[in-house]
């Protein structure tokens, strides 16, 4: 039972192994011949041809992996936003609660502030790094 179990383990990595050898394909003229056949005019726009489709093929991933990022940077930007919001408007309704109606949290007040400036400074910051065009 042990040598089917042995013999079957052996078995699958020697296949999942050989997914990581290379592939090469055989070469059509021999080693020993020096004579080299020029392509023809029918193999060569064939090749022309394959090659713009795959150009096609990488410039369109690469536009969308930019449109990826530039959504997961707008929603990034949105999430910094919410909070900034809020704590301004925080900030605002401390501010007016002690210069209108003299109540005591000026401390409170103060700390909101400067958690909004900085909170601001990192907005702008990545809003400039990532959007505007340097």
């Amino acid at each position: 039972m042990k040598s089917i179990q042995l013999f079957i383990m052996l078995v699958l990595t020697t296949l999942s192994l050989s997914a990581l050898l290379p592939a090469y394909a055989e070469n059509n003229t021999s080693a020993t011949s020096s004579k080299v056949i020029a392509p023809s005019e029918k193999d060569v726009n064939g090749i022309q041809v394959l090659e713009a489709f795959d150009k096609q093929k990488e410039e369109k991933e690469k536009q969308d992996q930019d449109q990826v990022s530039t959504h997961k940077k707008q929603v990034i930007m949105f999430l910094i936003g919410i909070p900034l919001l809020l704590l301004l408007f925080t900030t605002g309704a401390l501010g007016i609660a002690v210069g209108v109606f003299d109540k005591p949290w000026f401390v409170a007040h103060m700390i909101f502030a400067g958690l909004t400036m900085t909170l601001a400074i990192v907005h702008l910051i990545v809003g400039l790094v990532w959007f505007y065009p340097f």
